[in-house]
């Protein structure tokens, strides 16, 4: 579970009981409710991280994941195209270009 809020994203997923057993970790990222002067947050995550791309990187390392042939993990890029789309890297399928309409 990756969320700003202790009390609602990390709470969340610290109490969660999957049904399958599995154990969730919990990262709590410095981009929203909560920030390192507001002292150690209410409930604790596994890790705390700049930002949401930080968290998605480290949890997809801590899978076993790294890329095809070891490519690094490269963040998320946007361009803009004559007809004001734009292309946009798709981290879901990690190594292609989707074309997005404003």
């Amino acid at each position: 579970m990756i969320g700003d809020n202790p009390h609602s994203d990390i709470a969340g997923g610290n109490n969660y009981k999957s049904p399958y057993g599995s154990k969730w970790d919990t990262i709590l990222v410095r981009t929203g409710v909560w920030s390192d002067p507001q002292g150690e947050p209410a409930h604790k995550p596994t890790r705390i991280k700049d930002t949401i791309w930080d968290a998605v990187t480290w949890a997809l390392q801590r899978e076993g994941w790294a890329g095809d042939e070891g490519n690094k993990l490269q963040a998320p890029t946007k361009e803009r195209k004559a007809d004001g789309s734009h292309l946009v890297w798709n981290p879901a399928a990690l190594d292609e270009m989707v074309e997005e309409k404003e």
